[in-house]
């Protein structure tokens, strides 16, 4: 279990990120949050996103979002080069749970049945006073047009969704997995503002990598993310 992100394709990549980054494809020195990236886009100030699928259903809603965009934009995978490569969104997201300090779990319990309840998610995920995405099957065969303007786009916006789910990303599942990911996003933010090259931020990146990995266990790791790539492929050819 080594790193592999400080290859030349991983290099590559950042080197292609960074072009984008001069070449007027973004505005000059943006490092947009979701609500930024999702402004600019429903603003008509950039032509492309890669966004949750809620951003889809904003585009519609001339109120909260003051959608400019209306009509005039639509969706698909993300761009991929092999047939195998994740080209849809993170299926395994949000949580609820029960903390053992909760006085009245029975309570809580029923609150999260409530909210995730086909009637009540249904309604959140057709919501653009929500930020929910699709999440249970029946979601994807619900009646009437949701959120858009007529069940032609929605039915068409449902499938785009649900293919981009047989491939998609994933958080990555083990012990240490959002800490391998924070390194990452740390040594990229670092390149994308010329404070490193795209060499120094991955060759940075596998080093705490490998720290992170020894901190944890080899052994123990290997065998977590050999489970996880096997799980991961279970649900993917369901």
């Amino acid at each position: 279990m080594r790193p592999l992100i400080n290859g030349d394709l991983g290099v590559k990549v950042l080197k292609d990120w960074l072009a984008l980054q001069t070449c007027g494809a973004v505005p000059p020195n943006a490092m947009y949050n979701w609500v930024d990236l999702n402004n600019v886009f429903l603003q008509g100030k950039v032509a492309m996103v890669v966004q949750w699928s809620d951003t889809a259903r904003f585009s519609f809603d001339r109120k909260k979002w003051q959608s400019k965009v209306a009509g005039k934009v639509g969706w698909a995978l993300v761009p991929g080069s092999t047939e195998d490569t994740p080209r849809g969104g993170v299926w395994i997201g949000r949580c609820l749970a029960i903390s053992k300090q909760c006085s009245d779990p029975d309570k809580a319990w029923q609150v999260i049945e409530h909210v995730t309840s086909p009637e009540v998610s249904a309604r959140a995920v057709n919501s653009t006073d929500t930020i929910n995405d699709p999440f249970r099957k029946s979601h994807f065969s619900l009646e009437g047009p949701g959120a858009f303007p007529d069940k032609e786009t929605y039915h068409d916006f449902i499938q785009t969704l649900e293919e981009s789910l047989r491939n998609t990303n994933a958080d990555l599942m083990i012990p240490g997995g959002w800490e391998y990911m924070s390194i990452l996003d740390r040594y990229l933010g670092l390149a994308l503002i010329n404070q490193l090259s795209p060499e120094e931020a991955l060759q940075k990146t596998a080093v705490e990598w490998e720290k992170l990995t020894e901190k944890y266990g080899r052994d123990q790791q290997i065998k977590y993310y050999q489970q996880w790539l096997k799980k991961l492929n279970e649900v993917q050819n369901k």
